[in-house]
């Protein structure tokens, strides 16, 4: 089949080999897609494909919506791994329009990609003024925050597939905190503000490799809004913000 898209003056096609009931087996190369996002339909999924230049192959697991992408794999038609689950594409080679976009001696001309957004996984609970971190094995935190009340809840988001879970509670809801990831892989949430127009202290410490929190030694200043920098000897200095006091000029090394 051929997959053709038109986006104002963006016209796009390519040939593709529809493989239901299937998923890559992979025999020889690795079955890691370069990304994963959520779509609606198999239609959508390749049209996810067709917007990456790197794109040579995809599968729709219709049960998630999730639709991977994937960029190294060769054609492994004959090495399919049934999945009533699962409709699996090939981009036949040759075939997209335009091609992809080279750069030689020749010309002094360069074509560049337009930046872009694509839907990924939602979180588990809306939230606003929370704390984002990266994990040391490449997952993201996302730590309270406020909805309505203040949060004490924290998701876990994998860029591999696109999804979010569900890990351990901080001990305090908490917005306008700080996060910083440490040098040992711990995660450092400090102060913020909690119910009743509480400025907080407190500060805990998330561990990745069991998805649970422990209490730290509280900051000398309740504050919020307030920045955390990591240093060079791995301390963290806490500046500024404000409380019931007023914008503060205190800092504070952790």
């Amino acid at each position: 089949m051929i997959i053709t898209r038109t986006v104002e003056q963006d016209i796009r096609s390519e040939q593709m080999f529809l493989i239901p009931d299937a998923k890559f087996q992979c025999a020889n190369t690795t079955c890691l897609p370069f990304i994963s996002v959520i779509t609606t339909d198999i239609r959508n999924c390749q049209f996810a494909c067709l917007s990456q230049n790197q794109c040579t192959a995809a599968t729709f697991h219709r049960s998630t919506s999730n639709c991977e992408l994937f960029d190294n794999m060769l054609n492994q038609n004959g090495n399919m791994l049934a999945d009533v689950d699962a409709t699996s594409i090939n981009v036949i080679s040759g075939t997209r329009f335009p091609p992809e976009t080279t750069t030689t001696s020749t010309t002094s001309s360069t074509t560049t990609a337009i930046p872009k957004w694509i839907m990924t996984g939602n979180m588990r609970i809306g939230r606003s003024r929370h704390t984002v971190s990266t994990l040391a094995n490449g997952s993201v935190l996302v730590t309270g925050g406020y909805s309505g009340s203040y949060l004490n809840s924290a998701e876990l988001y994998n860029p591999s597939i696109g999804t979010w879970t569900t890990t351990g509670n901080i001990s305090a809801g908490r917005e306008y905190h700080t996060v910083s990831t440490l040098a040992n892989g711990l995660v450092l949430v400090a102060g913020g503000q909690s119910s009743g127009s509480t400025y907080l202290n407190s500060a805990e410490l998330y561990n990745p490799s069991t998805g649970t929190w422990a209490t730290t030694a509280n900051m000398s200043i309740a504050r919020e809004c307030h920045t955390a920098s990591i240093l060079a000897n791995g301390f963290v200095l806490v500046a500024g913000g404000q409380n019931s006091g007023g914008y503060l000029n205190s800092a504070e090394l952790y």
